[in-house]
């Protein structure tokens, strides 16, 4: 070999400190993952509970809506009707008042059924696993060399 001849380095060399480095990365990411799985797991298990407790009220608000038209039905809006009927003097009028009533209270009910419902779709659990996916996206990548 001469002096002008580049020193050539064995083929079993350990890795550079730029490997290392790289492979640390990715052990900081996988323990952080399994740091989130781990939360997310008990999370889910909250949130689950929540929602059954949710899905229960929704259920007893579901049996409170029949007997709750039907009292609607034989009570308010027959006074409602007659009302309407009293000051009008006409049963078309009448009957519309009858049925609007109907309406507003079947509305209101499906309103408050629907911010229950939203509590089923686990809102918390799925805003964590955004977060973690997010996060999953900005992991160094590991470079061809």
């Amino acid at each position: 070999m001469s002096a002008q001849d580049p020193v050539q380095e064995p083929a079993g060399n350990a890795a550079g400190p730029a490997d290392a480095n790289e492979l640390q990365a990715w052990l900081d990411w996988a323990r952080q993952a399994l740091a989130a799985g781990d939360t997310l797991g008990r999370l889910f298990q909250a949130e689950l509970r929540l929602a059954l407790a949710d899905a229960r009220r929704l259920l007893l608000i579901a049996l409170a809506l029949l007997p709750l038209l039907l009292m609607s039905w034989l009570g308010l809006s027959v006074l409602f009707g007659w009302l309407v009927y009293h000051y009008s003097a006409s049963m078309p009028w009448a009957i519309t008042g009858f049925i609007a009533l109907q309406l507003l209270c079947i509305l209101a009910l499906l309103g408050v059924a629907q911010s229950y419902r939203r509590h089923l779709r686990l809102p918390a659990t799925r805003r964590h696993v955004q977060a973690f996916l997010e996060g999953a996206r900005h992991v160094p990548q590991a470079t061809d060399h």
